[in-house]
This record gives structure tokens, sequence and C-alpha cells, in this order.
């Protein structure tokens, strides 16, 4: 006989579980406590991309995908008295779904169980009416006897049944028996309940627009409100508790519980015209449970292992508890194909070594799932601190964004059916297991390194600021008045001239650092226009002016380096810069910094136009800077004017311009130009300068690089900061180990040869080319 799996729970988790074992024909059968497989309770499930990635690769993403019939929503985020906190818009749904190929759906649990149970092949290991109530261990698998009197025998049992599973019971009397003192005594006490739950379907009341969904914030209380398929709504109301309960003192609901708890809620605003009594009239179904939040600390015994609710419990506001069920059952079934690839029939000890692999892989992500989970719930309910701040302010100012910098890395960091292929679907942000290696998760690991690099930043920020730059740029001035003939006699009143700011300690480093300084100009304006970095101030170009004028050029390097580390964002949505922004760059550093720049540098003999040109090439940064904003509203409106827009038409956010350029990447070729153009002007600068002052001093000629000038600081900043986001992106996962050393070492070695400017521009090229190339 061949290796056989006994699964207690025709649940998410247990289906799935079935319709994985099919593919690998491992014999199973499923044990389902319910006269049908697929009840209707009165509940709803989101389904996320880490779900869903996995039902895709068992075929059950398109169907259920086609059950809901309208599933790009309009979210929006409601105060107490039932006015909007956020704009209603469905960006957020269509940016998960081209960030992670997959949307957010709400459909009935009872169609999701539906669709698992018709994709299985042999519904004939399904069985209803067979509530486990006993486990046996026997020599080489185990005895499962139900309610109804049945026995069955396989190498190993499967606890899918929830949250009050008879399985983890079982797991538990064995372990006691057997194992004293490797179950925690009476866990059940420590389960916890800080908040109870009114979940049901109603008919869509009157007032309600379609295709919304509601999340309305109150003290003491939240509401979840979902658009429903069949003219429909599910609907959720939290209830925060007085008092924690635990194990015991956790009540089983009854009707009465019920209806005295919607009664207290009937006049709560949901939205304008919308009260929780308007739901609640129009209820088709409803019922009140207390939601427990929990990590189980054991899973496994022997040949037990639960999965699901039953080894953790995850507050349903954020969706996460059948998206974390499926996810479990695909590390259970890649726990057993990696046994049963070496032996149809393992050992005992192989068995349980494998049943290990899953709490190994999923534990501590589901502790930071369920305590993610909590802290939202908190903050909704009015039960935190931070509570207005995030309703009032932060998810207003963020929009859509507050919510998807945490589903995604979220979805990122899940599991699939490693042995199955994942159909390829488009998107921005690959999972971490598609990555070109896996991320470091070790925070020490982040920390250490950036301490390092802001510390080395800060210490170059220091030897290389020149305080006096913001006297030296008013004096350039006052000399240029001085100048000018005077309004009441008509004669200048002096002939002193006030020299460029932009100058170093000899000829050739002049020249270098004047290079240099376009391409950090350019790399500046990159990072404050990045899609990420909106809210990140030090990014911003004003703080690159800030910086130029308090610090003076040739610090503009390190406060560039201190301003990404601080405050920049480093996730893949987040690299993206306008594509009129990103064409306006080089032409606005060109013309901003490099005229004015070249022409302060020319032997211009009239001093009024020699101090025009000095005064200009001096605020040459805040020209720059001025037009990158003035150029890509100029951009657009030529577009305009060739393609008109249709007057009266109202394009929806998702088919905008902007958002394609988004997924298409199209800001990445004019980038890329940017960067090529500021490396060519360094490196040629850099070694004329190198070969210029070989000739005039020998024995010099590298020399410079290693001493106390400008570009050795220079360099040692480039170095710093390119050496730091190298290794960033090897711990994103985004480079190999052996490629971060390989361009670490070319970092170092372009800095000699090419000089800082265009080691540290050809760095930002290679950096945009790998993030950007990252996804499908």
């Amino acid at each position: 006989m061949g290796f056989k799996v006994i699964i207690a729970g025709g649940s998410v988790a247990g289906l799935t579980l079935a319709n994985a074992l099919e593919q690998f024909d491992i014999d199973y059968v499923l044990l389902e406590a319910y006269p049908t497989i697929a009840p209707q309770v009165g509940a709803s499930i989101g389904m996320l991309p880490n779900g869903f990635r996995i039902l895709d690769q068992l075929g059950c993403y398109e169907p259920v995908r086609n059950i809901s019939d309208g599933f790009y929503l309009k979210s929006t985020v409601y105060g107490p008295d039932g006015k909007p906190r956020t704009q209603s818009s469905t960006d957020s749904i269509h940016h998960m779904e081209k960030r992670t190929g997959y949307p957010s759906i709400f459909i009935d649990r009872q169609m999701l169980l539906q669709v698992l149970y018709d994709n299985l092949k042999n519904k004939d290991k399904v069985l209803t009416k067979k509530r486990v109530s006993k486990v046996d261990m026997v020599k080489g698998g185990v005895q499962v006897h139900t309610e109804d009197g049945d026995l069955f025998e396989g190498d190993i049992i499967v606890g899918a049944d929830g949250i009050h599973s008879a399985v983890r019971d079982e797991m538990w009397r064995v372990g006691h028996q057997e194992s004293p003192g490797y179950f925690p005594p009476d866990e059940h006490s420590r389960v916890p309940v800080s908040t109870r739950c009114i979940f049901g379907i109603s008919k869509r009341p009157k007032g309600m627009h379609e295709q919304t969904q509601h999340v309305c914030s109150s003290v003491g209380r939240s509401y979840l409100v979902v658009r429903a398929p069949g003219n429909r709504t599910y609907w959720f109301l939290f209830k925060a508790v007085e008092k924690t309960l635990r194990g015991k003192e956790i009540p089983r609901y009854s009707k009465e519980d019920l209806e005295k708890l919607a009664q207290e809620h009937l006049s709560d605003p949901i939205c304008e015209n919308v009260t929780f009594g308007s739901l609640y009239k129009n209820r088709i179904m409803a019922t009140l449970v207390p939601l427990e939040e929990y990590v189980f600390e054991k899973w496994h015994y022997r040949r037990i292992v639960t999965i699901g609710d039953a080894s953790h419990k995850i507050d349903p506001m954020s969706g996460q508890g059948g998206n974390g069920a499926i996810e479990a059952a695909a590390l259970l079934v890649n726990a057993l194909t990696d046994i049963l690839e070496k032996n149809r029939k393992p050992s005992e000890a192989a068995v349980e070594a494998a049943l290990a692999q899953v709490h190994t892989h999923r534990h501590e992500r589901a502790v930071n799932l369920v305590a993610e989970a909590h802290q939202l719930q908190m903050i909704l309910t009015g039960r935190s601190p931070m509570s207005k701040v995030v309703v009032n302010y932060l998810m207003p100012i963020l929009g859509e964004e507050v919510y998807l910098k945490v589903a995604i890395p979220i979805a990122a960091a899940s599991h699939r059916i490693k042995r199955l292929p994942v159909p390829k679907r488009f998107r921005l942000v690959p999972f971490n297991d598609e990555l070109p290696a896996p991320p470091i998760v070790d925070k020490a690991a982040y920390w250490a390194p950036w301490i390092l690099a802001v510390g080395s930043l800060g210490a170059l920020l220091y030897h290389t600021a020149q305080p006096s730059t913001a006297n030296v740029l008013v004096d350039s001035f006052e000399a240029l008045r001085g100048l000018l003939p005077s309004p009441e006699t008509g004669l200048a009143v002096s002939r002193e001239l006030v020299t460029s700011v932009i100058t170093a300690e000899s000829p050739a480093e002049t020249l270098r650092l004047r290079a240099n300084l376009f391409s950090t100009l350019a790399l500046w304006l990159v990072e404050g226009n990045r899609y990420g970095n909106n809210l990140a101030v030090t990014t911003w170009p004003s703080a690159c002016v800030g910086a130029y004028t308090l610090f003076g050029p040739k610090a503009l390097l390190p406060s560039l380096g201190l301003s990404t580390l601080l405050l920049g964002s480093g996730n893949i949505p987040a690299r993206h810069v306008p594509t009129n922004t990103a064409k306006s760059i080089l032409p606005a550093v060109l013309l901003g910094y490099g005229v004015p720049t070249i022409l302060a540098s020319l032997p211009i003999q009239n001093p009024v136009f020699r101090q025009v040109v000095t005064v200009a090439s001096n605020l040459s940064p805040l020209i720059a800077a001025g037009l990158s904003k003035v150029f890509p509203p100029a951009i657009q409106a030529v577009k305009n004017l060739v393609n008109p827009p249709e007057p009266g038409v109202v394009i929806p956010d998702e088919e905008k311009e902007t958002f394609h350029d988004m997924y298409n990447k199209t800001d990445v070729a004019p980038l890329k130009r940017t960067y090529a153009f500021a490396a060519g002007v360094c490196a040629a600068t850099h070694i004329a300068t190198a070969l210029y002052t070989a000739f005039e001093t020998p024995g010099r000629a590298g020399g410079l690089l290693f001493s106390g000038s400008s570009s050795a600081l220079f360099g040692l900043a480039s170095v710093a900061l390119s050496t730091y986001l190298t290794y960033d992106m090897r711990y994103r996962g985004f480079l190999t180990t052996k490629q971060t050393v390989a361009a670490g070492v070319a970092n170092v070695v372009s800095n000699v040869l090419l000089g800082p400017g265009a080691a540290f521009s050809g760095f930002y090229y290679f950096r945009e080319h790998v993030v950007s190339s990252l996804g499908s």
C-alpha cells in the first residue's frame, strides 16, 4: 500500500490540501462533519494574492475570479460620523493586481469551498457526516474514529477542522500520555478574545452604491462592508469586549446575544446614507462569534499535524485567515513530496521531520500576521494611541499606498507548492521565491550596515561642509548689485567681483567638482521624484537646494546619501519616476546647471555679464530643480495639443497614461540616458584632468584621488553610498551574493579609473536596470 493522508475537515485548508495531494497522486480521504461539503453559514472570505497564487497552481483561480461579477471595488475609509476619511477609489485593487498578478476578491466562503470541491477528480474520497471523535497511534500509521462508529487508517492525520479542532485535542491527549511536557498544559486557557464579531450577508440596502467597500472606524467598534455578488452585501461588525477573555471564559453566543448587540448599534452610520440598521434589516444570515487570536505553540506530534485555524487563528479584518490556511496546505504538501520522493513508505522519524517543516516555515510568519491583524483592529476600533492619527491623517495622505505597503510585502513573502508550475501572469513585484536570491530576514543584517553607512556619510558631510556657502551666495548678489548703475547717480557703486562658489583647490579639481556636481544633481532630481518618495521630504529637489545652500557643493553627495538612507524607499513600486519627469531631468540639469557652469568658466571680460553668469552658476541647482518642475507639465501640454482629450470624459485612474507608464516602465529608458550622459561627462572630465595633471606635474596623475582633495572625499562618499545600496539590493533579494560582490568590486575600480561622478552614475544605471528588470 502507498502513503495515505487522512484529512479531518472540509475547510479551505482541507479541500486545498486534497486538491494538492491529487496533483501528486498521493492517496487521501477527507472527513467532513457537516452533512454537506459546502454549507452556507453566512460567512464570506477575502481572497488575496498569496492565496490566489496557490489556487492558480491548482487550477482554481479563474473559477473563483469568474464567480465575482465585479471585484474592482471603490474602497473608502469612514469615520464614526459616517463621513469619508479617504477618497473613494478602485486604485488599491488595480495596483494590487498589477503588482502581484492577482487582485483581492470577496466571495461567499461556501462558493470557494464549492470551487475547491468541484476541482477534485476523486470526489468519492470526500465523506460527509464524519466527525472525528478519536485518534489512535498504531504501528506504521494512525487510526481515526468518527462519531458514527467508522474507522479509517492512514499514515498521517491532518487536522484542518478549525479553531475548535477535535484533531488538535486528540493530538494533545496522545502527547500528554506518551510524552508529558511536550505540549504546554491546558494551552486552551491561553487563547485570548478581545473582540467579538457579527458577520453576515444582506440584500444590498437602499442608498449603498454598487461596487463599494467600506471600512468604518469608531470608538470601541469597526465595520467592514463589502459588495457581494448577486445584489448582496457582506458585512462585519467588530465590537471590543470590556476585558480580554481567555480559555473557558470565552462564551458560545446565543441568538439573543446576537440580537442584543445588533440592537445597540442600529443607528451607527456606515456611510453618508446607510446605517448598520439598514444592513441588519436586510440580512439574509447573521452570526455572532468571539474572535480568537492565537498561534498555538506546537502543531504536530508523531503522525498528527494541524493546519489553518487549527494551528493559528487570525482576526478576519486582515483577510489572512483563509489565505494563511491555503499556504499551510501548500507547505504540508511540499514537506510530504520531499520525503515521498525518497521513499514511498517513509519511516515515522522521516514523517515527523516532514510535519515539523510546516511549523518551521510558517510559525514565525503566523505570529507576525496575528500581531499585525490585531494591531489593525486596535487602530480601527479606537483602542490604539495611534487610532486618530492613522485614520484621520495617515490614511487620507497616503491613500491606497497605506494598504498596499502592508499587503504587498505580506503577499510577496508567502509560500507556494514547490513542484507545481505557477501560471505566467504579469506582475511588477516578484514573490520572494521568484527573486534571484532569498531576501535576508535578519533585522541585524539590515540595521548594522545602515548605521555604518549613515555614520560614514555623516562624517563625510562634516568634512566636506562649507557653512560659508550661503554668505558667498549673498555676496555674489551684492557684487552684482554694486556693478549696476545706481538709480540716483547712474554710476556703479563697486567694481569688485565675487567668484563662483563651485570651486576647489586647483583648476583641475574645480573641473572635476563641477562635473561630479552635474551627476549628483541629476541623481538627486531622480530620487526626489520617485513614486515612493512622495512624502520623503529629505529627498525632494527643494532639499537638494537647501543642502547646497547650507553645506556647499562639495557636501552634496553625502547629503544625497543621507537623504536617501533616512527616508527614501527601496521597494520595487517606489522606483518609478513619472515618465514626463524622467524625460525632463537631463534637459533641466543641462540648461539649469550645465549652461551657467560653462559660461562661468569662460574668460568673460565684461564685469557685469561675468557677475551675472557667476550668480546664475551659484544658483544653478535651484534653476535646475525649478526647470525639472516646469518641463513635465509643458511636455503634457504638448501631448494634449497633439492628441486633445475628449471634453467632459472622465478617465478612470487605472486607464490614465500615468498608471500605465508605471507598469510599462516607460521611465527606464530616459533615466538610463540621464545616467549614461552624466557618467560620460564625469568620466571624460576625470580622465582629461588626470592626463593634464600627469603632464603638468609628473607622478601625481592618480595621487589626487587619495589625497585630501575634493575628488577624494567625493569618491569616498560615492563608494560608501554605492556599496550600501548594492548590499541593500542583496538584502532584498534583488541580487545574488556573487553579483553583489562583483558589483562592489566594480564600484571601487570604476571610482579609481573613471572618477566618483562617473562611477556613481554608472552604479545608478546598473541599479535601475536590476530593479526594473524584476517582475514579469
